[in-house]
């Protein structure tokens, strides 16, 4: 069966599949969208929640840290290589949001950035 598109037919049908994708594709990313802001809806949550538990309970900083240091070095294997998923037995999206937790702390002073900054000599 031979097909004689001419080029303007040809644009026209690609204009028409182009079309029917983003209309199937925009309920898609109406959700996925949402879920990216439930998702950071749940993250600001904990952290309001975070915030003050260590503030009156600065050991939990300690234990937090252990567990979201795991998976922020887990992370950056997986980010390395890929092909340790299998071994490692969990994933990049699973590890990501405790990641993210993780520099959290340190940037409250938890963590290995107050260490680093323990070390420094004053400037004389």
């Amino acid at each position: 069966m031979q097909t004689d598109l001419s080029p303007k037919n040809v644009a026209w049908l690609r204009e028409q599949v182009r079309q029917e994708v983003e209309h199937r594709m925009a309920p898609l990313r109406r959700e996925l969208d949402g879920m990216d802001d439930w998702a950071n809806g749940v993250f600001a949550a904990l952290l309001d929640l975070l915030l003050p538990l260590l503030k009156t309970h600065p050991e939990l900083g300690r234990t937090l840290e252990a567990l979201w240091g795991r998976a922020a070095e887990q992370y950056a294997e997986l980010e390395r290589s890929p092909e340790r998923r299998a071994e490692l037995q969990t994933t990049p999206e699973l590890l990501e949001a405790r990641k993210m937790l993780y520099w959290v702390l340190a940037q409250l002073g938890h963590g290995p950035a107050r260490t680093r900054r323990a070390r420094r000599k004053p400037v004389s």
